[in-house]
C-alpha cells in the first residue's frame, strides 16, 4: 500500500500526541545514525539502508511527543547492535541510553504473548510490538512487509518505512 501526502499529513496529524513504536530494523537505524551517521549502510544490520532514511526517520519521530518502546524490541535491538568494543560503540549505547531512556516502555504480560496463536510466525518482539500499538493507539513504523500485514489485520495503524521513501520530510 503506498501512501499519499494527504494521507501521511493526517496520519501524522493523529497519532502524534500518541506517540510512534519503531520496529527493531528501523529503531536500530534511527539510533545508529543519531550516534554516527557515516555508519549507515556500513555496519551489517544497516547495509539496506541510507543516510536518507535516517534523516527521514528523525524528521518523523521528532513529530511525535514520544518514542515508544517494548523490552522485547530492546533486547532485539541489542542483540543486532554493533558489538565491537571500540569508542564509536561506547558512543552508540550513549545514545541508546538517552534516546531509550526519555521513551515510554510498553511491558506486554508473556501469558498474553504465549496464548497469541501466531507466535510461532511472528515472535516475541513483533507481538509486543501489536499489543503495544493496541494498548496505547500509537503509530508503528516497520519495513516488515509481514509484520506491517499482521498490525493492519490487528487493527493498529502502520507506516511501512519503504512507503516512506520519496516524501520531503523538511528538517
Amino acid at each position: 500500500m503506498t501512501v499519499s501526502g494527504k494521507t501521511l499529513t493526517h496520519i501524522l496529524s493523529a497519532y502524534a500526541g500518541r506517540g510512534v513504536l519503531l520496529d527493531t530494523n528501523v529503531l536500530l537505524v534511527y539510533l545508529v545514525g543519531l550516534a554516527n551517521p557515516g555508519m549507515i549502510g556500513v555496519l551489517k544490520r544497516t547495509e539496506a539502508y541510507s543516510l536518507d532514511d535516517h534523516r527521514m526517520l528523525r524528521s518523523l519521530v521528532g513529530r511525535f511527543r514520544r518514542l515508544i518502546v517494548t523490552p522485547h524490541v530492546l533486547a532485539e535491538l541489542t542483540n543486532l547492535a554493533p558489538s565491537v568494543e571500540d569508542r564509536r560503540v561506547r558512543y552508540f549505547f550513549a545514545h541508546v541510553v538517552r534516546v531509550v531512556g526519555a521513551s515510554r516502555e510498553v511491558h506486554t504480560e508473556k501469558g498474553v504473548l504465549l496464548n497469541n496463536p501466531a507466535l510461532p510466525r511472528f515472535g516475541f518482539a513483533d507481538l509486543s510490538v501489536v499489543e503495544a500499538a493496541r494498548t496505547i493507539g500509537c503509530l508503528v513504523v516497520t519495513d516488515d512487509f509481514k509484520a506491517a500485514g499482521l498490525l493492519r489485520t490487528s487493527g493498529c495503524a502502520v507506516l511501512n518505512l519503504n512507503h516512506l521513501r520519496g516524501f520531503s520530510w523538511g528538517a
